[in-house]
């Protein structure tokens, strides 16, 4: 299984060890009570307990940490997601796979090579 960047943490939000979430998945279900996410770079599993909509992104809270002081320390950081490369449609490609792939127009002229991704916010 790879591990996948599905949202990272902006902010706390309240004393109850609430979480602002800026959501880099389509598969909402990523962030469904029950769900587990991991640190970016680390072992540690945590278990969302609640989420909620919250413009731009969620509100997430994570079962065991329920106080304020037990996630300022994860602002900054990235959730991540166990996934099967081998389930996406035909076609389709995870973000970190575009950088280096060949970028072709619809007429088959080859334009040149991906060299990033970057989020553009409301004109994705």
């Amino acid at each position: 299984m790879a591990r996948l960047a599905v949202g990272r943490i902006r902010g706390v939000h309240g004393l109850g060890g609430a979480v602002r979430v800026e959501v880099l998945t389509d598969d909402d279900a990523r962030f469904a009570p029950g769900s587990v996410l991991l640190l970016e770079g680390e072992a540690r599993r945590l278990t969302v307990m609640w989420s909620q909509a919250d413009k731009p992104g969620l509100l997430v809270r994570f079962a065991r940490l329920t106080r304020r002081e037990a996630v300022e320390g994860l602002v900054g950081r990235y959730l991540e997601a166990e996934g099967d490369p081998a389930t996406l449609p035909d076609g389709s490609v995870y973000w970190h796979e575009l950088p280096g792939a060949t970028v072709t127009a619809t007429d088959g002229e080859v334009l040149g090579t991906a060299a990033d991704v970057f989020r553009t916010g409301g004109s994705e």
